[in-house]
């Protein structure tokens, strides 16, 4: 800001972040890495950084006085955003950490890629290319989001940089091939420049162009060739103070990066008060050179020992179980979050639990009193969230009363002593939910890292695949998906044991909340029968009994109160009615709620597996699938198919550890560990963009991958009709039979459609009909059924969204004459009036308009009282069937609607073109006449 020229700047951008990423690839290649390494190495380089963020909000607190809000810590410590709260010098240098950690977790892949020169030069090629469109075109894949702001274009850019350190670590350049590389990118340069006239370095690196690319390509090949000049005498270093520096500076850069901000914002402000006493600009550059080089090393010298004293206790535990560290952090990681960070919400059926919860507080029961009612809403209120108009919704009246819930209240019943607990330490209560969900599932985990006879490889596989899949969307709600997942998990983990008394159990707890679970229990019953069959106990048989009663609590419950095993069924929420083909597929390969496009991989390893074990007539395989369709056509019984859910169906949620149960007993990890590694990546990143601990996928639009067959490749996705409905329209929990046609549209192209007969006859008057002659066909095709409901699917430009826009002011012109119009009428009726509608103005009226009534042109009508004050402003509409030319007259019968009280009125009648103006309000007259209401 004080610098008066450019070049300066630029020069000085010459050593930037292309060559720490550089020398960052140079350093990790002098070991062989594993991932398990990587991950050590992660967390060595991360702690410096969550020392140097406490160090940040201590320094707001006791200079600035200010108390850094939760969420920006969370956002600083996630490396999700890095706001300032005044001190942007530190947070702003923050950016590149992200980038940089991406980059370093996949270390292995590039160890083995450098090892190939072929391959070597074909990735740079490859990257240098990327990096070239990405400059020179808007593509969108550029801005795809692998973590935070790291994007695929600042991946491709920065991990060249990486790899050539990796692979000229132990190479050397010639002074000639060094002048030629230099030369060459000097010429590509002053080609640039000839060209643009100019060159902006930080334009070009945010975001990194193929320009920056070039410029810092200097730095790199000047850095390679200084190794030339390497002084073997090692005691030189030890006394020539200026080499001592470097190495201490080597040795520290990550920490003195991190602090280099510090430092930068003491000079921002020392800058300032400089500039005001009009000092020369190279003066304060020497004087805040000087000043930022003692801030940043000083606060160096003094977090260095900091930093390896924990690191040394981290490598302690690491070196010990490093698979366990891992699960610590994570673990930490999970209950921080759902302590502390995320807010709570509903989800689902959240109410219902809620409400259930808060009865069970009061007086240890779950039916639920108004008062409840009221304590609950009470704390609703204080987070935002809006509940239900009738509190009483998904609960009905048993045969003494009372109030029950059609689901079972075992979940309410286990976070009960969470919420005693918050409720001690006056914390949100509404936490409880998410709290004890987390609890519930880091157990699980543990318990399978710590009890499942398999292997130690396949043991690490089965814990990591069943802490990252889409169960991480459903921790924060308030609904019991995530305590039957891990009680499903624990249930397994007792059957690789043989412990099938346990498995069981804990499956029939699972059951309560989740009745289709208790096909589950009935497998594991089944292996017990043939475990205790040479050998029977009677003492076996009756802990076998008592393992399954929790799986018949519920139907008890309910029998009691309401004479029926299951009151979903008796209301007729679910029933085998419902079950088809069509949702038995949808839980698996449906590409908005399926298990497919969550867990791709997974899915076809487990049918792959599963096809070849059943070939072999495997006992075991046959059961396990036999059972998991019988839990699919059970959870298929539910009349709201496309209930609220984030991503993933709800029913497919406790499906998941079954599936991968399934997988890791049967695979061979060997042979198949490029798809396992695949699998996992994948997994984070699609939780990862599906929100994580805070889901935005909704039950209420299309996700990624239908819009993606729908707009190319329509035919190939046809779900159920309720989830193609309610996703199109974007409204949940709704009859869709009267809103037909439904129409999914891409770039103003009819792609697919839901109707029948009549729907498909409107749609030539919502959309312009291109090809006529297919249209007329499905016309033809639909006459002879039209009560049937069908998709359609369209190739692109068959039919589309009319070319519409608002009237310019000119056309908004009208007369009009209205014939025998009553002025005595009855309250609250529906009369029609015949008018002739003539444009007086030069434009075009069409009939044509698009979804929703956009732009269409139509007549309508005020009701004023006798004092000329707005009653009814918006009439009903009555739309032109054709269109009416300039000078042309239409008749048109105008449908009324009078108001409900009696009295004298002024019907007002004008014209309209929605969403854009009333006629009257462009200047045209309107048409009032007297009526009276009795």
């Amino acid at each position: 800001m004080y610098i008066p020229y450019d070049l300066i700047r630029d020069i000085a951008l010459l050593i930037d972040i292309p060559l720490f990423i550089f020398l960052s690839g140079w350093s990790v290649s002098y070991k062989e890495y594993k991932f398990s390494d990587i991950v050590k190495r992660i967390i060595s380089n991360y702690i410096p950084y969550v020392i140097m963020i406490f160090f940040l909000i201590a320094l707001l607190f006791l200079f600035d006085k200010v108390s850094v809000p939760r969420v920006t810590i969370y956002n600083w410590l996630t490396l999700k955003s890095f706001d300032s709260l005044g001190w942007h010098v530190v947070m702003g240098s923050m950016w590149f950490l992200p980038v940089y950690f991406v980059i370093y977790s996949i270390t292995p892949i590039f160890q083995k890629l450098i090892k190939n020169n072929s391959l070597f030069i074909f990735t740079i090629i490859i990257l240098i290319l990327m990096n070239a469109i990405f400059t020179f075109t808007s593509i969108n894949i550029q801005n795809l989001n692998i973590y935070t702001n790291v994007t695929l274009r600042y991946f491709t850019f920065y991990i060249l940089f990486f790899i050539l350190g990796m692979y000229f670590s132990d190479k050397y350049i010639a002074l000639k091939e060094f002048l030629i590389i230099i030369l060459g990118l000097l010429f590509i340069f002053l080609l640039y420049l000839g060209y643009y006239g100019s060159f902006d370095v930080q334009s070009n690196k945010f975001p990194p162009s193929v320009f920056y690319l070039i410029i810092s390509l200097f730095s790199i090949f000047i850095s390679i060739y200084i190794k030339n000049f390497e002084l073997p005498c090692e005691n030189l270093y030890k006394k020539n103070v200026f080499l001592k520096f470097l190495n201490y500076s080597g040795r520290n850069s990550l920490t003195i990066y991190l602090y280099q901000g510090f430092g930068g914002s003491v000079i921002y402000l020392l800058a300032s008060k400089l500039i005001q006493l009009k000092v020369s600009w190279y003066i304060i550059m020497v004087l805040c050179f000087i000043v930022n080089i003692l801030v940043t090393y000083l606060l160096t010298i003094i977090f260095t020992p900091i930093n390896k004293n924990v690191n040394r206790f981290i490598e302690l535990i690491y070196s010990k179980n490093s698979f366990k560290f891992i699960l610590i952090i994570f673990s930490v990681f999970i209950l921080v979050n759902m302590i502390i960070i995320v807010s709570p919400e509903r989800y689902g059926d959240g109410f219902e639990y809620i409400y259930m919860l808060q009865a069970l507080e009061n007086h240890l029961t779950p039916d639920v009193l108004p008062q409840d009612i009221m304590d609950a809403q009470i704390i609703l209120n204080q987070n935002n969230i809006v509940p239900y108009s009738d509190a009483y919704s998904g609960f009905f009246e048993s045969l003494s009363g009372k109030m029950y819930s059609y689901h079972f209240f075992g979940y309410p019943l286990v976070v009960l002593p969470v919420k005693l607990v918050l409720k001690l330490f006056d914390i949100n209560t509404l936490k409880s939910f998410q709290i004890t969900n987390a609890i519930f599932y880091i157990i699980s985990l543990w318990i399978t890292y710590l009890y499942t006879e398999f292997d130690e490889k396949k043991k690490k596989i089965l814990v990591l695949m069943l802490a990252v899949n889409p169960i991480i969307w459903y921790l924060r709600w308030t609904h019991p998906e995530v305590v039957t997942y891990s009680l499903i998990i624990i249930s397994l983990v007792m059957f690789s044991r043989k412990k099938l008394k346990l498995s069981m159990l804990f499956s029939a707890i699972a059951s309560m909340q989740n009745p289709p679970l208790v096909i589950l229990m009935a497998i594991y019953l089944i292996f017990f029968i043939k475990q205790y069959k040479k050998d029977y106990k009677i003492k076996d048989a009756i802990l076998m009994i008592i393992s399954c009663i929790p799986a018949g609590i519920p139907s008890i419950f309910y029998y009691c109160n309401y004479a029926t095993p299951n009151l979903i069924m008796k209301v007729g929420s679910a029933g085998i009615k419902y079950v088809s083909i069509q949702k038995i597929y949808d839980l698996l390969f449906d590409l908005n709620m399926g298990i497919f496009p969550y867990l791709p991989i997974l899915l076809i390893l487990f049918i792959y597996l599963l096809t070849r074990k059943l070939f072999k007539k495997d006992i075991l395989s046959y059961i396990f699938a036999g059972g998991l369709l019988l839990m699919i056509i059970l959870s298929a019984q539910t009349s709201n198919w496309n209930h609220g859910c984030s991503g993933l169906n709800r029913y497919a949620v406790w499906m998941i550890p079954i599936i991968i149960y399934y997988v890791i007993l049967y695979i061979d990890i060997e042979k198949f560990k490029s798809a396992v590694a695949i699998s996992l990546i994948l997994s984070w990143f699609i939780v990862y963009h599906g929100g994580g601990f805070i889901p935005k996928l909704s039950h209420v639009e299309m996700l990624a991958p239908a819009k993606t067959i729908l707009n190319n490749m329509p035919f190939i996705y046809s779900p159920d009709y309720e989830i193609f409905a309610e996703r199109v329209l974007s409204i949940g929990d709704t009859t869709y039979a009267d809103k037909f046609p439904i129409v999914y549209i891409n770039n103003g192209n009819v792609m697919k459609a839901l109707t029948d007969y009549k729907g498909l006859q409107k749609m030539s008057k919502l959309f312009e009909v291109i090809d006529k002659k297919y249209y007329n066909k499905l016309l033809l095709k639909f006459s002879k059924n039209p009560d049937k409901v069908m998709y359609i699917n369209f190739k692109k430009n068959q039919m589309s969204q009319f070319t519409m826009s608002p009237l310019p002011d000119e056309g908004f012109r009208y007369d009009l004459n209205i014939e025998n119009i009553p002025t005595i009428i009855g309250p609250n009726s529906n009369i029609q009036i015949s008018a002739n509608l003539k444009n007086i103005s030069n434009y075009l009226w069409d009939n044509k308009f698009l979804e929703n009534n956009k732009y269409a042109i139509g007549l309508s009508y005020h009701w004023l009282d006798s004092y000329g004050q707005v009653v009814i402003h918006d009439g009903l509409r009555t739309y032109l069937e054709s269109p009416i030319k300039p000078g042309d007259i239409q008749n048109i019968n105008i449908n009324i609607l009078t108001p409900s009280n009696p009295g004298r009125y002024i019907l007002e009648f004008d014209m309209i073109q929605e969403n854009v103006a009333w006629f009257e309000d462009k200047g045209s007259n309107t048409i009032e006449i007297a009526v009276e209401i009795k």
